[in-house]
């Protein structure tokens, strides 16, 4: 501990600095004397020279607690290989491959928003329609988003327009996504499942360590299907594309088929129907699909004056991975599984005698 005496020689000092230089004196040279701003200046040089203490001894001192942060040099560490981390999951999520162990022709039905808690879902078609496919071999499911309404905190209020609650909308989730059996290849989170923020049931749902478990992703996803005989088919599914037109529903996916050139693009959300075909200059032919809603009674529709674009809530593509990119029987789209389960089961059972003849 310094001695008072030895603080005022220097303070003494510093004063004497601070004149030389045209600075107004700071005041007395003694530490009792020193008041006010003056006394400011003073222990700002002390502070300075590394003087900490310029008073008596204390009657207490507080024990130091440790520090809880990390060191800096593991701080840097630890974000770089964060970001290393995630860097490997977008990259890998530019192309998820899906390896489908069905031989010859196989198709994917695309679910529209089934926005299953709502008194506008017309859950006798759903169930319809997901039976078709369930039992139809060769058939599978994907989900474009919406699955539920869970409305966000400032649409709570339309909860009261429904007699499902919030913990009957997850069970019901849960056997649309896992208790009825379907095989779906992908799920997509829209912006209704996204209103949940870390509560998402589909996230739970869609994380269950299986093999052959469709992959969740929220607002999109990227799937390369590979076939047994080596061909590979790519879907590009969205909750939505950007991009809109008055005259053409289809107009957001046509859009991405002109710069991704993908086989399919599929997508839900603005509750209509939309179809198009798009050829890329290098011959991929693509076919960009809008599915409507199984919610058909919409009072948001009816207030907005919307017309009524619905023609099927689950639109069917059956794929031929025997026939190259461009043929034009590659990809066939049905509005409905009932007439695609029916040609399927044809083209496969067309398949199978052919390999058996071979």
């Amino acid at each position: 501990m310094k001695r008072v005496t030895e603080l005022q020689e220097r303070i003494a000092g510093i004063v004497s600095n601070w004149e030389s230089q045209g600075m107004r004196r700071p005041g007395r040279g003694t530490l009792q004397g020193i008041t006010g701003a003056s006394e400011w200046h003073v222990r700002q040089a002390l502070a300075d020279m590394d003087i900490t203490n310029t008073d008596a001894e204390p009657e207490f001192q507080v024990e130091p607690l440790p520090n809880a942060d990390l060191p800096l040099d593991e701080l840097i560490a630890r974000k770089k290989d964060e970001f290393a981390r995630g860097k490997k999951l977008a990259d890998a999520l530019q192309e998820v491959t899906v390896f489908v162990n069905v031989d010859g022709p196989i198709a994917i039905s695309h679910f529209g928003d089934p926005h299953i808690d709502d008194p506008g879902c017309d859950l006798a078609l759903l169930e319809h329609h997901m039976t078709i496919v369930r039992d139809t071999p060769g058939m599978f499911a994907g989900n474009v988003g919406d699955s539920q309404n869970n409305w966000a905190p400032r649409l709570c209020h339309l909860f009261a327009k429904q007699e499902t609650t919030k913990h009957d909308a997850r069970r019901l989730v849960e056997w649309l996504l896992r208790g009825f059996g379907l095989k779906w290849l992908y799920v997509i989170g829209g912006n209704h499942d996204a209103w949940s923020g870390e509560n998402d049931p589909l996230e739970w749902i869609m994380s269950q360590d299986r093999a052959d478990q469709g992959h969740f992703r929220y607002h999109g996803v990227r799937i390369k299907l590979r076939f047994p005989n080596g061909k590979d088919v790519y879907i590009s599914a969205r909750h939505d594309f950007k991009g809109s037109s008055i005259s053409n529903n289809a107009h957001g996916p046509m859009r991405a088929a002109k710069k991704l050139h993908d086989h399919i693009f599929t997508c839900g959300h603005r509750h209509c129907s939309g179809y198009g075909i798009v050829k890329s200059p290098g011959g991929m032919v693509s076919h960009c699909i809008r599915v409507p809603a199984y919610k058909t009674i919409d009072e948001y529709a009816q207030q907005g004056g919307y017309d009524d674009e619905t023609i099927s809530p689950c639109v069917t593509t059956i794929i031929d991975p025997d026939l190259p990119d461009g043929h034009p029987d590659q990809i066939d789209t049905y509005q409905g599984p009932a007439r695609a389960a029916y040609v399927l089961t044809q083209l496969r059972n067309q398949h199978s005698k052919r390999k058996a003849a071979a």
